[in-house]
């Protein structure tokens, strides 16, 4: 990410930045020594504390409202109102959940531009990007996740545990339409570059989850031959089945000879 993307991303998320203040101070900490990984991590960590604690109230926001008449969710230092209606409370929620999950992914995108050979901030948000993936546009999200593997790759390529994660991320998602119709090849050549970039004494680690895979992808595979040999099979049978119908039609209406 250029410096100019860097800004604007960071720009899009102060807003939201500014009304805790926790994280208005992690800014001021990461100022003056902007490359700290300890400081970068806390502050990815506190950030996660917070969107817990948002799903959390979201979950349960119909019942504190009936229960204890509370109009208002404190995260850290903010204070969310709520309405006399749940359903405009958990879409309050739910907008605070997307603007914290944004603030999160910025972060980290911060914190890769100015440190990105730096496997605890790359795990860190790789392992936060696998875990919310995004429920709309899902082919959007999955393209943005798979590039944010491909801008770690780049530096981690050594890393089994990188290559483990992002494998795990795609094969979830094979039988999915979310990426191309020859996912298995992908998959396939997915595990070749892993093999390639890492030392031959990591290959151990690799093979485990690439023959588990490489057994499922081959009972997928016949198991998909099978239906459409039998979907053929019903086609065959449904054309007959019609021939024959047509054939009585047409003796059944053939005029009747006199004895």
């Amino acid at each position: 990410m250029t410096k100019d993307a860097t800004q604007q991303v960071f720009s899009k998320s102060l807003s939201t930045i500014v009304s805790y203040p926790k994280l208005l101070e992690h800014e001021e900490s990461l100022s003056r020594s902007p490359h700290s990984v300890t400081n970068w991590l806390q502050y990815l960590t506190d950030i996660d504390s917070y969107l817990e604690k948002v799903a959390d109230a979201a979950v349960s926001s119909t019942n504190a409202n009936k229960n204890t008449g509370n109009n208002i969710v404190v995260i850290g230092a903010k204070q969310i109102p709520l309405h006399n209606n749940n359903n405009n409370n958990n879409e309050t929620l739910q907008t605070e959940l997307k603007a914290l999950t944004r603030v999160r992914i910025d972060v980290a995108e911060r914190a890769l531009a100015l440190l990105p050979g730096s496997y605890k901030l790359w795990k860190c948000h790789l392992d936060f990007r696998v875990s919310h993936p995004g429920e709309k546009k899902k082919k959007k999200h999955y393209r943005s996740i798979v590039s944010a593997f491909e801008r770690s790759l780049v530096r981690m390529h050594v890393m089994p545990r990188i290559w483990l994660i992002y494998l795990n991320f795609v094969q979830t998602r094979q039988h999915e339409n979310l990426s191309d119709s020859n996912i298995i090849t992908t998959i396939r050549r997915l595990y070749d570059r892993a093999f390639i970039n890492l030392r031959v004494t990591q290959h151990d680690k690799i093979w485990p989850e690439y023959l588990a895979w490489a057994k499922s992808s081959i009972l997928f595979h016949h198991k998909k031959q099978q239906q459409m040999q039998q979907h053929q099979e019903s086609k065959y049978l449904s054309k007959q089945l019609y021939e024959y119908c047509n054939d009585m039609l047409f003796i059944t209406t053939l005029p009747q000879k006199r004895i």
